[in-house]
């Protein structure tokens, strides 16, 4: 007689719950963790992915988000001025998920670049089915260079009427924009790995999308155009309110945790001083106006640190790249080469190709990472700017030299026969060396760019008060140390040396320069100069020829 076994729902239950604890066993047993999660390799313990490595996007994203509401995040601003036309449709949700909100809603009405406006009105079908090709190229032509003409200079309606449309196309939520983003404090603009990215199982740090910052850009142009337009019809506290809202564009949209995000933020704070530049050299700006200047200019936040970056965010690359490839070979590095084709680097394809997983110590490789982003930020915290250069120079050399030695076919051969390590130390050393020249980022010219910065902000506030002492005296000072107490209480220093701006009068008005990235005294000749043959010469320079005439309280 066939005996039948009946299970109660509680029997089920257990028997259930055995299953998956064995199923999730074998599972662990197959695929254990290649690296130790700790300070010293992973420099992160959590937030940990279901795999039990470390979430580098997350733990970016909780440290982002920290005090940011939809109130005073400049970045919902953004979005709600440009719309998410550009936006790819699968980052869409995600996206404002994060930012807990829902996405502006999808209709017309948004703000539209002015070559994207130029596309969408001037070459309909109905326009351009009466042009021949030659016509067309040369509608083409004439928009580009409106546009260059109208970023570069104040404009008129009368001047170039299809500017004039596309600004009052576009002029209330430029107005708004302005408005909104001189109220805002925080910018936050979440991580969103892409889906294609996730399925090619590559870094997901690495395949963070940023269209924020592409934005950022272009709404910086949008908004010098507008400015220009406002010189122009003599609305001077409008172009200085549109300054303002350049700048803390750019400071705010600084603060994201990626170089780029920063690079891109020190972009367009420029755009902002070549605009201060228009305003201060004015034949009709007053002093109030200029105090005005002076004051937004000295409130900004500032441009959030580089060398922070390099130090969290370049590191967790590092980082998570190294437990990529430890997880799926050579075809985790595709993600650094735009196609996506192919590993970057052969050197480090052939060694891997030649060992397996087992003969690697990974962790050796993330505390070799660990180790080189600490020489940077060693290197960072020196507070000499010669001194700091200088170190930073000797340290990318270090760096250059042990990934180029490691890359060479022959290494692994020689240190198998004469250094008397094992291979496992051996293979491991070279994968670890070979990555730091794939990885680390040009320190020293991100760091620059942030010193750079700096120092066109000083200037700028110097020349502004070069201007008042003008606009009361008649002339020009003879020296830095006359406008000192009477239009600024100190004299800003030039970041590169430690020392005063150079001041020099000539016939013509002034020039006023810092030393720039070589810290050497190029006569204030810049980058821009047509004579610099060797492009050797990068002095940050405020040049003013004299004026025809005076302010009225001047005469």
């Amino acid at each position: 007689m066939q005996r039948r076994y009946m299970l109660s729902n509680r029997h089920f239950l257990f028997f259930s719950f055995l299953a998956l604890a064995i199923l999730s066993a074998a599972i662990s047993a197959e695929e254990p963790l290649l690296v130790t999660i700790s300070k010293e390799t992973t420099r992160i313990t959590a937030p940990l992915k279901s795999n039990g490595y470390p979430d580098y996007v997350a733990a970016l994203n909780a440290q982002q988000s920290a005090g940011v509401t939809a109130e005073n995040n400049l970045a919902v601003t953004i979005w709600n001025t440009i719309g998410t036309a550009q936006m790819s449709p699968k980052m869409v949700a995600p996206y404002f998920k994060h930012l807990k909100m829902s996405p502006p809603a999808k209709i017309s009405g948004y703000y539209l670049g002015y070559h994207d406006w130029f596309e969408k009105t001037q070459f309909t079908e109905e326009k351009t089915s009466a042009l021949t090709p030659q016509e067309i190229e040369v509608l083409r032509k004439a928009k580009k260079t409106d546009y260059e003409i109208c970023l570069e200079r104040p404009w008129t309606s009368a001047e170039f009427p299809q500017m004039a449309k596309w600004l009052k196309f576009n002029q209330r939520l430029l107005v708004n924009f302005v408005s909104a983003a001189n109220r805002r404090s925080h910018f936050y603009s979440p991580y969103v790995v892409g889906s294609e990215h996730q399925k090619q199982s590559l870094p997901e740090l690495i395949g963070v999308l940023l269209p924020a910052a592409q934005q950022s850009r272009e709404l910086a142009r949008g908004l010098r155009l507008f400015a220009n337009n406002q010189i122009a019809t003599g609305d001077l506290p409008a172009a200085i309110a549109t300054s303002n809202a350049i700048h803390r564009l750019g400071r705010l949209s600084s603060q994201g945790s990626t170089l780029v995000e920063g690079l891109v933020g020190i972009a367009v704070d420029r755009i902002g001083f070549n605009l201060d530049e228009s305003i201060i050299k004015n034949d009709n700006v007053t002093d109030a106006q200029l105090q005005l200047l002076d004051k937004h200019l000295r409130a900004l936040p500032p441009i959030s640190s580089l060398a922070g970056k390099i130090d969290v965010t370049e590191r967790y690359m590092f980082l998570d790249t190294t437990i990529s490839l430890a997880r799926n070979g050579p075809q985790a590095l595709a993600g650094l080469n735009e196609d996506n084709s192919s590993s970057p680097s052969p050197a480090l394809n052939n060694i891997l190709k030649g060992v397996t997983t087992a003969v690697i110590d990974w962790d050796h490789i993330l505390r070799t990472g660990n180790y080189w982003y600490d020489e940077i930020k060693k290197v960072n915290s020196i507070k000499s700017p010669q001194q700091r250069k200088l170190a930073s120079e000797m340290l990318e050399i270090r760096m250059t030299e042990t990934a180029r030695a490691a890359a060479h076919p022959a290494s692994i051969a020689k240190q198998v026969l004469f250094s008397g390590k094992s291979l496992r130390t051996i293979t491991s050393n070279q994968i670890a060396n070979i990555m730091v020249g794939l990885l680390m980022p040009a320190l020293t010219a991100a760091v620059q760019a942030e010193t750079r910065d700096i120092a066109i902000q000083q200037v700028t506030i110097t020349s502004i008060a070069i201007t008042r002492y003008r606009n009361q005296h008649g002339h020009y000072p003879d020296n830095l140390s006359a406008v000192k107490g009477l239009f600024i209480d100190e004299l800003p220093q030039d970041p590169f040396t430690g020392r005063p701006l150079k001041y020099l009068q000539d016939p013509k008005g002034f020039v006023l320069y810092s030393f720039g990235d070589n810290m050497t005294d190029d006569n204030g000749k810049n980058r821009t100069d047509p004579d610099n043959a060797h492009g050797d010469w990068d002095d940050i320079r405020f040049q003013v020829d004299q004026k025809t005439k005076l302010p009225a309280k001047s005469r």
